[in-house]
C-alpha cells in the first residue's frame, strides 16, 4: 500500500476516534438489524399465563405472531404450566404491546381477555 493512502487512513480513523469520545450520543440507538452489533439494549423475560398454549397448533400460530414482532428475540412456551416467557427488547418493545398482540392474536392473557373475532377464526382446540 502506498505511504500516503497509509498516512490517510490513519489520519481518518483518528478523526473517527476523536469524534466518538467527544459527542458519544452520535450512536444513540444504532442497531443492525439481526446482527450481533446492537447498541444500548435491555433484554428482558417475562411470562404470561396463556391457557390456549397447551395445543401443537395453538402453541405455533402464537408463536409465529409473537416471533414477528420487532423486539422480541425469543418466545419459550410451556405447556404444562399453560404459560409463556418472553424474552425482548424492552428499549423497542413494552410489555403492554406483548399482551395487546397476544390478545389481538385471539388467545387470552393473564387477565386480558381475547379479541372475541380473532378468537372466532382460531382452531377449536385453541378457544
Amino acid at each position: 500500500m502506498h505511504p500516503l493512502i497509509n498516512r490517510l487512513s490513519r489520519r481518518y480513523l483518528v478523526i473517527i476516534i476523536v469524534l466518538l469520545t467527544a459527542f458519544p450520543g452520535i450512536l444513540t440507538g444504532c442497531k443492525l438489524i439481526k446482527s450481533t452489533i446492537r447498541f444500548r439494549e435491555d433484554i428482558r423475560s417475562a411470562t404470561y399465563m396463556v391457557p390456549a398454549v397447551s395445543g401443537l397448533e395453538c402453541r405455533k400460530k402464537l408463536q409465529n405472531v409473537l416471533i414477528s414482532m420487532v423486539g422480541i428475540e425469543e418466545v419459550l412456551p410451556d405447556t404444562t404450566k399453560m404459560t409463556i416467557t418472553i424474552r425482548y427488547n424492552s428499549r423497542e418493545l413494552a410489555q403492554k404491546n406483548i399482551l395487546y398482540a397476544i390478545s389481538q392474536a385471539g388467545f387470552d392473557v393473564d387477565d386480558i381477555l381475547a379479541n372475541p373475532r380473532a378468537k372466532a377464526v382460531l382452531p377449536e382446540e385453541c378457544r
